[in-house]
């Protein structure tokens, strides 16, 4: 059986011509997590699409969705294909999962240089800490006093994930 996907209506009608059934994607759901329910649910069909591009998607983003697609051996194909029309299909694939795969090795080694960067140019990375003194007025707040979380996050001026933070570090320490 053929699975047709289609993010736009408009290619219904195309994708009808090829396919046994045509779903269209839901407004609902996140993309990506349509794909990786896809393929689990059609492992075993071959899945088509209209085109790459139709996706909208970057190929890093197609990461989880191509893992599975291999991991399950789905076939997976497009009616239309301009970017390297001369491969089979699962070639096709497991060329654009290579690629996905450099390319989010090429993003985390980018992000760590920048980070390595910031921290060398002084700039501090992540939440900010927090003065000791409104540590202890955290802990007095809550254990001594009996405030809420929220309105020890409210008092001292911090969110209450913050709060939480420092409450189970607290909490582990003992």
């Amino acid at each position: 059986m053929k699975i047709g996907f289609i993010r736009n209506a408009g290619k219904a009608s195309q994708m009808a011509s090829f396919c046994d059934i045509v779903m269209l994607e839901t407004k609902t759901t996140p993309i990506a997590e349509q794909l990786l329910t896809l393929v689990n649910d059609h492992s075993q069909q071959e899945i088509i699409f209209y085109s790459i591009e139709d996706l909208r998607m970057q190929i890093v983003q197609l990461l989880p969705f191509l893992t599975k697609v291999i991991e399950h051996e789905t076939k997976v194909s497009f009616v239309e294909r301009q970017l390297l029309p001369t491969l089979d299909d699962d070639t096709f694939i497991k060329s654009l999962f290579d690629i996905a795969v450099l390319e989010k090795a090429v993003l985390s080694r980018r992000t760590q240089e920048a980070v390595s960067t910031a921290r060398r140019n002084g700039k501090a990375i992540g939440r900010p800490t927090i003065d000791q003194s409104i540590v202890k007025q955290i802990y007095f707040l809550y254990n001594k006093q009996g405030r809420s979380i929220r309105e020890v996050a409210a008092l001292c001026e911090v969110s209450i994930g913050t709060v939480h933070k420092y409450l189970m570090m607290e909490k582990e320490a003992k």
